[in-house]
């Protein structure tokens, strides 16, 4: 949970870092949206509540990347049916085989690929 700690913390400081004056209010809102759960994953020592926040992230984050795409990398959109309570919840990965970051080595290959970000 730390390490997970200490990169949401550079995470909000790089994203705090960019300027806002030259971004239309989608973009600003979006960029603040993203803020909220990095904040809540920075400042929890919690896995559970870590993970939480990772699903509201996510829900920012996969449009954000799907808008504006990944440059050179492929990135694959994932998604577990469990997670979240069982009301399903997505995350993207570079590499297009399964690993569950909701339950861990518990379900470690539970997902699938529902679509790919260029």
């Amino acid at each position: 949970a730390f390490v997970v700690q200490a990169e949401a913390r550079e995470l909000v400081r790089q994203l705090s870092a960019i300027p806002t004056t030259d971004l239309g209010t989608p973009e600003k809102s979006n960029l603040e949206n993203s803020l909220i759960p990095l904040k809540a994953i920075a400042d929890s020592d919690s896995l559970e509540v870590q993970r939480n926040y990772f699903v509201r992230l996510n829900e920012v984050l996969i449009p954000i990347m799907e808008s504006l795409g990944s440059g050179t990398q492929t990135l694959y959109v994932q998604t577990c049916p469990m997670a979240d309570n069982n009301k399903g919840a997505a995350w993207m990965s570079a590499q297009k085989e399964i690993r569950n970051p909701y339950y861990g080595d518990a379900m470690l290959t539970c997902g699938r690929v529902i679509r790919t970000i260029q």
